[in-house]
Order: structure tokens, then sequence, then C-alpha cells
């Protein structure tokens, strides 16, 4: 640079006052120079020290030079430099609060990478990502970007105020590639460590942005684009497969996390990975769980679920961060299980939130590795008591069934029958478990006016009367087919689908929930059997006094999870 430019724009403080009375021509130079983005890092820090002796004098009238410091690229410069700006920026917002939302928004916006260390930031960019070289310079980047953040919030405790403003407004819109998202996410989630009090809003900041995403991964859409992708690898497999793999090569795709070609998803499943590991590591602060800790958060994430999981529509994955947290400690999940049966119970609640405060408690249950069979059993007592107490109050000849008067009822028998699918075996297997069972007395619930087997999903009903007649426990069958003989006349409403916790098809996050959720392990009722029912009937005469039995199905159709479905509607979309 201009050495005889430089000694002209020596005296700083004289060029700000000559500017407030007027005279602007050093001071439109000075601009200039400060905006070269070639400027060495020993000139600029010279400047910068003369700013930050004179901060009292860079008043709102300097918001044009102020903005121009802010919005240099600092972090790129040498430490020494860094320091110095740092050490400008504490002076700053210290003697002037009415720049604190410009140094606070500068900060927020480099939690995103530079598009020059990842060109496959922009929208509609192909490039998955930074390599690790790059990735390792902007983890040093981001972690300047905390130590100047956190130092502010120190002096500045208005600081909070802002901050979650521009977190909001600077978050990644969702077109933007993974490594963005993840950058984002991880920074936004690294500011709790020194910013706890915000942890709440920034869980629902998170949230929310995850849903967006959700709501536009459909679990059709992953599995066909996962499958389109298995049917290329396989093809790719089968015309290589005489080719040998370079061990370097086989290491590099080790090392590479699995990605989701269907692109909502991946971007998804980088925040779910990352949001699940902060739980885990919340409460497991030092390898054990702190219980007072996991206390806290999960009744904020409880908060969080309650005001934006639980009434959004077609979400598929962002309510397995409650799951996941359940997993920690039984009262975690009998907590959760009370809170939603509440829902249920409350009249007061709009049907379809008691309806699907219903599918929760149910899909908990039976995809809940976690969950014993006694709690199962406890909290089966207690739907199937609500049922015959809901029916008895309900008494009439006049009944029949009627989804749209008493859709909560036909949504509690649903989860009953589909617990009972999954669970049965290990809840025969307790002690007097048939007996228990057959107190369960499910041939009144199902031989009901409200007829529950002609509203519930028929694959559910097909399956609870397979399970039920092999374990003589009822008698389903024939009041199928009967429903199915009526229904061929007259159409009638059916149950909405909503299982939440169906199975997770997220790859990376997976390995927080795969190890704990349940695979359905019996099986499907086959035509054979169907047609065999009429026997069925004539030998269906339990006794009074039934010995324990433990007796599997025999169904030659393979085991499979039969129940992935979709969700209900009615609730509100993102």
């Amino acid at each position: 640079m201009d050495t005889s430019l430089l000694r002209q724009l020596k005296d700083v403080v004289g060029i700000l006052k000559k500017h407030n009375k007027g005279a602007s021509r050093e001071y439109g130079i000075l601009l200039c120079v400060l905006a070269e983005p070639k400027i060495e890092s020993l000139v600029l820090a010279k400047f910068l020290r003369q700013f930050r002796d004179n901060v009292m004098l860079l008043g709102r009238e300097h918001e044009q030079l102020v903005g121009t410091i802010l919005n240099s690229d600092w972090l790129s410069r040498d430490e020494l430099f860094i320091q110095e700006y740092q050490s400008f920026c504490l002076n700053l917002v210290s003697a002037h609060p009415y720049y604190l939302r410009a140094c606070v928004r500068m900060l927020v916006k480099h939690f995103l990478p530079s598009d020059h260390s990842n060109p496959g930031g922009m929208p509609g960019s192909s490039a998955t990502g930074p390599d690790a070289a790059t990735r390792e310079t902007n983890n040093f980047r981001f972690q300047r970007v905390h130590v100047l953040l956190r130092a502010v919030a120190q002096i500045v405790p208005t600081t909070r105020i802002v901050l979650m403003q521009f977190l909001e407004e600077c978050f990644p819109y969702m077109n933007r590639d993974v490594y963005t998202h993840e950058a984002y996410t991880h920074n936004t989630l690294q500011l709790l460590q020194y910013l706890p009090d915000l942890r709440l809003k920034v869980l629902e900041l998170l949230v929310d942005k995850m849903l967006r995403l959700d709501v536009r991964a459909s679990r059709r859409e992953i599995e066909e684009a996962e499958g389109s992708s298995d049917e290329e690898e396989e093809e790719e497999s089968t015309v290589f497969s005489m080719d040998e793999v370079d061990g370097q090569e086989k290491a590099k795709d080790e090392d590479t996390p699995p990605s989701m070609k269907h692109k909502e998803a991946d971007r998804l499943d980088v925040m779910m990975d990352l949001t699940l590991a902060f739980i885990y590591c919340t409460c497991h602060p030092n390898g054990e769980l702190d219980w007072e800790a996991t206390k806290t958060l999960y009744r904020e994430l409880l908060s969080v679920f309650d005001k934006l999981v639980f009434p959004t529509h077609a979400s598929g994955h962002t309510q397995f961060l409650m799951f996941y947290i359940c997993s920690f400690k039984q009262p975690l999940w009998e907590g959760f299980i009370d809170y939603l049966w509440k829902k249920v119970t409350t009249s007061m609640t709009q049907a379809v939130f008691r309806q699907a405060a219903a599918g929760y408690i149910g899909s908990l249950l039976a995809r809940a590795a976690y969950i014993d069979a006694s709690t199962v059993k406890t909290v089966l007592d207690m739907m199937v008591s609500w049922v015959h107490t809901y029916l008895e109050k309900s008494g009439g000849n006049s009944l029949h069934a009627d989804l749209a008067h008493h859709s909560p009822f036909y949504a509690v028998c649903q989860a009953v029958f589909y617990v009972f699918c999954f669970r049965n075996q290990e809840l025969l297997d307790l002690r007097k478990g048939y007996k228990w069972a057959k107190s369960l007395n499910f041939q009144h619930i199902v031989m009901s006016q409200l007829n529950p087997l002609r509203i519930c999903l028929p694959m559910i009903c097909r399956t609870f009367a397979s399970v039920t007649r092999m374990h003589q426990l009822a008698l389903c069958d024939t009041i199928i087919e009967r429903n199915s003989r009526q229904s061929f006349y007259m159409k009638h409403a059916t149950l909405d689908a909503f299982f939440p916790f169906d199975p997770y098809l997220l790859k990376r996050s997976g390995r927080w929930i795969l190890p704990m959720f349940r695979e359905y392990e019996g099986s499907l009722p086959d035509k054979e059997e169907e047609e065999v029912v009429e026997e069925d009937v004539d030998n269906f005469l339990p006794a009074e006094e039934m010995e324990e039995t433990s007796c599997k199905l025999g169904s030659s159709v393979p085991a499979m999870d039969f129940m992935q479905y979709g969700t209900s509607p009615g609730f509100k979309h993102v």
C-alpha cells in the first residue's frame, strides 16, 4: 500500500473530528483503505489500535466506518490481529451499546462456513462438503467466534436478548448444503456451554427448523430415494465385482459418514445427530447419568415437544428426541406416558389431539425396547379400564360404530390392539400373564356396539385377531368378516394411521435410536389361517380355568415390521 497515503491517514483522531465538522475527503479515503481485502494485517491492526484507544469518538455518526471494520474478514488473519480485533470489539460494545446488534449479528453470521471454504454451500450445488483440512480450519475459526461472543455476553448482559433474534435470522435456508446445516447447528449448540440460560429457546429454534425439514421428508419419499440408491449400488457392484479395490479407498469410504439420498432427510439427519449427541453429553457430563441435569433437560424438551412437535402434522423423526431421552431412566418414560395419557383423558382437549396422544402411547410402548413388560402391563391395564368405563358410560342399544363422535375411544382401542400385537409374548410370559390377559376381557370390547374392529386399521385388526385367537383370548374373525361384508355395501370411516415411532430411517442419527428400537417379531395372518376361522368358531369355548400358555403364532408368513404407517390429518402444517 502507498506509504504516502498511510502517512496521510496517520492521524485517525483528526480525520474523525474533521468528518464531524463536514470535511470528509480523508474520511472517505480511510473507508476505502479499511475496506480493501488485501490490506496488510499489521497496517490494519495499527488502525484498530487507534480506534480502540479513541473508541468514545465512534458515535452513531460513524456507523459506516464501524460497519466496514466489523464486516472485514478478520478470521482469516494471524493470531495477533485476531486478538487486536477482539479487543476493539469489546471496547466498542462497552462504550457504545448501540453497536451491540451489529457486532452480535456479525458473529452469528460467522457460524456459517465461508463460501470460499465451502464451495458446495451455495444453493443448487452438488458438493457434499469440504475436506478434513478445511473442516479443521473452519473449526479453528468457529472457536475464535465463540471466544469473542462469550466475552461480549459477559460485558453486555443484553447480548442474550438480541442473540436469539439473529440466530433465527441467520439460520441457513433449507436449500443450503448439509455441511452448512451441520456447522450452524453445531455452533448454535456450542454457545449453550457459556450461555446455558438460552437452552430452551435454542432447542425451540432447532426443533422448529428440523420440523420444517421433517415434514418435507416423508417416509415414503425417503424409502423410495434410498431404494433407488440401493439398486444403483447393486448394479455398480455387479459390474465391478472383479475389480480389486484399493485398501485406502475402502478406509476412505468407512471414514465418510453415511448420507441420505433424500436432500431434506440428509439435512435433517445431521441436525438430529448433533442434537441427540448434545442430549447425551448434557445428561452424561462425565460418562455417567447426572439425574438433576437430565430432569431439567427432559422438562425443557417436553415443553418444546408440547409446543411444536405434538401439534405438527406429518413429522416422522423429530419426535425421537423424546424417545431417546426417555430411555435414560424409568421415571422419564413413565412421566412422558403420564403426560400423554392426561391429554387422552381430558375431555376439553380437541379430539384430534386426544387421538394423537393415544397413538404416541401405543407407538412408544410397542417400539421402545427399554420399557419392560411390567410397565406395558400397567399401562395396558389403565387403557383397557378406560375403554370398559367408556363403554359403560356410553351404554345403550342405540350405539353404533361412529368415528366422528367416538374418535378418542377408537384411538385408545387401536393403541391397545397395536401394543398387544407387539408385546403379547412378553406379557403372557409374566407370572400369571395369561390370567391377566383374560381379565382384560377383549371379547367384550370387540363385541361392543361401538365395534372398534370396524373402525381401527384393518392390518391391526387382523393381526390382533390372529394373536388373540391363537392364545384363546378373544374371537374377532367373525366380527371382522361381518364388517367386511357390510363395508361392501356401505363405506365407513377408518381410524387414521398414526404411529409416530415407526422405524427410524435416518442413517447418521440412527446410531442413537436403533439400539433401543424394537422391530416387530411376530407373524402376519395368512390366507390359510383365515380359511380355518369357521372351524375355530366351533372350538372356541374357553374354560373358566385355563392353564397359562406361551403359544407362539404359527403362521407361515415370515416375520416383518408390519405397521409402518403415515400420520393423522387434522394437525397444523409447518
